[in-house]
């Protein structure tokens, strides 16, 4: 099988003075690299740790990198490594980071933080990543419901992250790819304010990544309270066809 796909992407900076989101896409043959990462506003220089780990990440899959989780975690080791080359005494920058590497024929799915990462199969979420939250571990515990996490007081307490100086274990999922199969990398001012069933909703009717990506952000807008954060997205919609 032969795989082609359509994508999209955005990064706006919403209610906020600045963007600390970065949303990265590029491909490499019949595969691609996609990845969202969201600077942490609270430690400062966000917009800086984000962008070195996109940065670092990116090199590091120009370089060649296996698809196998090792060498996916090398390249938050790598990413990491980077952000606390760029933090001194006054600015302990950090950053979550979501990926999705593929081949075309397998799909990568990575992250520390709250950045999250879905797949879509015959119009519903088939795999969801868990955030590294207080509010999820709320979940965990039956606290509260996984779309409460949305506007819980312990959304933004990040429990992973880059920029620490042990490297996060990164939550690595590998699954087949098929046809037809949607993808989507979000930061948490995007997931927020887009629930499951609207993302559903709309893929169903968008012929393209583009298209769907789109009406995400119209109905985020539409939604999205005064001071609203960054928001970012990365979308993507594999077609396999016979070679």
């Amino acid at each position: 099988m032969k795989s082609q796909y359509t994508y999209a992407l955005c990064s706006e900076q919403g209610g906020r003075a600045c963007n600390e989101d970065k949303a990265f896409f590029r491909q490499k043959g019949e595969g691609f690299l996609a990845m969202v990462a969201d600077g942490l506003g609270g430690h400062g220089g966000g917009d800086v740790a984000s962008a070195a780990a996109v940065e670092q990440a990116a090199a590091a899959y120009e370089r060649g990198v296996a698809l196998d989780a090792s060498q996916i975690q090398s390249l938050f080791d790598q990413a990491n490594a980077a952000i606390r080359a760029k933090q001194n005494a006054a600015c302990k920058m950090k950053s979550t980071l979501v990926l999705c590497v593929t081949d075309g024929q397998r799909l990568l799915f990575a992250h520390a933080g709250d950045s999250r990462a879905y797949l879509f199969r015959n119009g519903t979420v088939a795999f969801q990543t868990l955030d590294h939250s207080v509010s999820q571990m709320a979940v965990a515990l039956g606290e509260i419901t996984p779309d409460q996490i949305r506007f819980h007081e312990d959304r933004n307490r990040v429990l992973r992250a880059l920029g620490n100086e042990e490297p996060p274990k990164a939550d690595i999922r590998e699954m087949q790819a098929q046809d037809c199969d949607a993808i989507l990398l979000c930061s948490d001012g995007f997931w927020e304010y887009v629930p499951e069933g609207v993302m559903c909703a709309l893929l169903r009717r968008a012929a393209t990544a583009q298209r769907w990506l789109d009406a995400m952000c119209l109905y985020l807008r539409a939604h999205a309270k005064e001071g609203n954060d960054n928001y970012s997205a990365v979308a993507a919609i594999l077609q396999m066809e016979p070679v």
